[in-house]
């Protein structure tokens, strides 16, 4: 009998524990038997019991703590037990080990060496070699340094390639890996070359950033201030891609950023987490441009689930006082307590050629 049932446990075995219904077990065993009679034959429940017993004693079976109650059988069995897991013998030489473990940690490999396969191997050797350069190394996109050194593209940005950095503690930035997505969209109105100073606008909503680009192309200012570049921040997008920036512009020059968006908690976190980002050395927001809003508006607009940071109500409201902006910092503390909202599209063409536009 124990023989079959330690046949049919260690079918059972995984790489971790498993627990273990016993009286699942004994069907199982009466099954694989045959028949009820077949078991009895072999001894029955008498025989399944020693056959238990002796597996707990070899550690096989290991009784939970907190299982008290039993099969109700004589001799009593508890209902369910830990199976330990498969035990797995090390498939790595030490010396390999040791000889990448400067770069790479190896402990996940270590307790688990069922993770020992030649196929891992191939992977820790590819990018223990790339480590040893990467200092020499430049930074490129994730999909083109994932092919580098794997052979595909995608296998760092798979839950599989992140699971297997995390494994041997490596991150992105150790490989001058790049997550690369969709740019922004932008237009220039000079020719920037011989420019030190340049003035940049980032605008939240795509139909504020047309108008003002109809605006400015017309060669109209906004109370004697006209962008360099304008830039479409598509909400929250520019969060991201506000890194591919310097890919189009030249890193040496000097910018003066403004940021205009919705007047409201999200519209603000975006700005707040735009300077945590700290792409530019000069990022503000653009104040004449959030009065006129102020001055043009129409009516507000309930809102709810956006996060409200005190902070970042704090941060804006201060730079709005420092620059003698009372009416808008209070109108944006109104809003904030009301969970209102005074959207960009309180700004239009009309609106701004009327009241805001002149030709310099």
């Amino acid at each position: 009998m124990k023989e079959v049932v330690e046949k049919h446990l260690k079918l059972e075995q995984r790489y971790k524990r498993k627990i273990i219904n016993i009286m699942e077990l004994e069907s199982d065993i009466k099954s694989t038997l045959g028949s009820l009679e077949d078991y009895e034959r072999a001894g029955g429940y008498f025989s399944f019991y020693s056959s238990v017993k002796s597996l707990q004693d070899e550690g096989l079976l290991v009784s939970m703590k907190k299982v008290k109650p039993t099969n109700g059988r004589y001799p009593p069995l508890c209902t369910r037990m830990w199976l330990e897991r498969k035990v797995i013998d090390q498939q790595w030489l030490d010396i390999d080990l040791i000889r990448v473990s400067d770069k790479l940690s190896l402990t996940k490999y270590k307790n688990n060496p069922q993770l020992q396969t030649k196929d891992e191997w191939k992977k820790i050797e590819r990018l223990y070699q790339f480590l040893l350069v990467d200092k020499q190394r430049e930074w490129i996109g994730r999909e083109e340094r994932s092919y580098e050194i794997f052979g595909h593209e995608k296998f760092l940005s798979s839950s599989e390639g992140r699971a297997f950095l995390k494994r041997v503690n490596v991150t992105l930035e150790d490989l001058k890996a790049q997550v690369k997505g969709e740019p922004f969209q932008f237009v220039s109105y000079h020719a920037l070359d011989n420019q030190k100073e340049k003035y940049v606008l980032i605008v939240e909503n795509l139909n504020l950033y047309h108008t003002l680009n109809r605006f400015f192309t017309r060669g109209y200012h906004f109370k004697g201030y006209k962008p360099d570049i304008l830039i479409y921040g598509k909400g929250k997008h520019i969060i991201k891609s506000c890194h591919f920036f310097y890919d189009f512009f030249e890193e040496k020059d000097y910018y003066n950023v403004h940021y205009l968006g919705d007047i409201d908690a999200d519209g603000f976190g975006i700005y707040r987490s735009l300077k945590e980002k700290n792409i530019w050395k000069n990022l503000s927001l653009h104040l004449p441009f959030f009065d006129f809003m102020r001055k043009m508006n129409k009516g507000t607009v309930r809102y709810q689930n956006h996060i409200k940071s005190p902070d970042t109500l704090d941060m804006v409201t201060k730079e709005m006082y420092h620059n003698d902006y009372m009416e808008l910092a209070e109108l944006v503390k109104e809003l904030w307590e009301q969970d209102k909202r005074l959207p960009q599209e309180a700004i239009n063409f009309e609106n701004l050629m009327r009241d805001g536009g002149e030709k310099i």
